[in-house]
């Protein structure tokens, strides 16, 4: 889950918020934490005490890269790091990503994800389309995680999805 933006445009510190009976960030940590991955991990800046403080409630590994990523694609990038050096990945294994200001993103649409994934083609990306747009969680594979450390500065990981035929699915919402 990237988390290390500045919340520059909403001026304050967007996943602190309130939201139902937490903040933004209890929301989106409840429902990673309650769905059926394995494993959870957070990006946030090493400056951001107050956000770390909020995530370490949560059963998720806190990535706290030394400089603060410039960019969402950087952020995943400092995860997919920390996956391969604490957790040996095998190809077969899959990894998701989701923005971490989406409160609204439920276990339910997390587990779909897990549940559409292909035994068949574990290589394919697996992205969720509502209506006519793409959304989020989006499922990779593992053995495509070098092809996102290797993407060009300024590319999203949408650079990387869009090489590789993902396969579209769609959810009710």
């Amino acid at each position: 889950i990237p988390a290390a933006g500045h919340s520059r445009r909403m001026g304050s510190p967007k996943l602190l918020l309130p939201w139902r009976e937490g903040t933004v960030i209890d929301e989106v940590l409840s429902a990673w934490t309650g769905s059926q991955v394995t494993r959870t991990i957070i990006i946030v800046r090493s400056d951001d005490h107050a956000l770390q403080t909020a995530c370490s409630r949560w059963p998720v590994d806190v990535v706290r890269p030394d400089h603060a990523p410039a960019d969402m694609i950087a952020s995943i990038q400092a995860g997919l790091r920390h996956i391969a050096d604490h957790h040996h990945p095998y190809d077969l294994d899959r990894w998701m990503v989701a923005p971490a200001d989406l409160p609204t993103l439920t276990t339910e649409a997390i587990d779909f994800m897990v549940e559409s994934s292909d035994a068949h083609q574990p290589s394919r990306i697996v992205v969720p389309v509502y209506g006519e747009k793409r959304g989020h969680p989006v499922l990779l594979p593992w053995a495509i995680s070098g092809k996102v450390l290797a993407a060009p500065p300024g590319r999203g990981l949408d650079y990387v999805i869009s090489n590789e035929s993902p396969r579209f699915i769609s959810r009710p919402r």
